[in-house]
Order: C-alpha cells, then structure tokens, then sequence
C-alpha cells in the first residue's frame, strides 16, 4: 500500500512542477497588440538561461523542508508522541529479533516448500 501511495506522491509532485513550468512557457509565449514592452513576456527564456533559476529550484523546496525538519525534530525530542518513546527503546535491537516474536510457523514439507518455490 505504500508503495503505490509513494509513487502517486512523485507523480503528483513531478507533474505539478511540469505543469507550472509548462504553465510558464505558454503565459511567457503569449503578446497581444496591447503589450507595452514585448520583452516582459519573454522573460521566463532569459531567466532559464541563468544559473539562479535552477539554484533557486533546488533551494526553495529544500528550504522549505528544512523548517519541517526542524518542527518534528523538536516535537520528537521534547514532546514525543507513546509510538516514538517505544521506538526509541527497541531502536539497538536488531532485526532478526524481531521475527521470532512472529507467531508464524511454517507447515510446509520440504517437497511442499520446494514445490511452492518453483
């Protein structure tokens, strides 16, 4: 399940970015007999052709980011929720552990087991 909700999630980020950029293209694209100064249209092509543009591309989500970062890592830290005080405690347990305590036992015969494989 949250595979698939992990890939929705990019395919909506990613398509949003590409329909503002596409957005742009068109409204920058666009002059009418009424435009005052012709170049302001065309201002999305010089500005992608800057160093900037991709710098601030990088830097806005990551910034933005870094203030939810911040938030849940003080909310963690100060105030953390009964879930996260468990995952603390059990965080140096190793993972093979963690299966004995499943109450799943294989009742499969070898020749079951071997046939179920191939």
């Amino acid at each position: 399940m949250s595979n698939s909700i992990t890939r929705w999630h990019y395919i909506t980020v990613g398509g949003s970015i590409l329909a503002w950029l596409v957005f742009a293209f068109v409204y920058c694209g666009i002059t009418t007999s009424r435009d005052r100064n012709e170049n302001v249209y065309f201002v999305i092509y010089v500005l992608m052709s800057t160093f900037y543009f991709y710098f601030t591309l990088l830097l806005v989500p990551a910034v933005s980011l870094l203030g939810d970062f911040i938030y849940q890592g003080v909310e963690r830290w100060f105030f953390p929720y009964d879930y996260q005080i468990v995952q603390e405690i059990h965080r140096h347990e190793s993972d093979a552990t963690k299966a004995d305590h499943l109450e799943i036992e294989n009742e499969l015969t070898p020749q079951e087991a071997r046939s179920y494989a191939i």
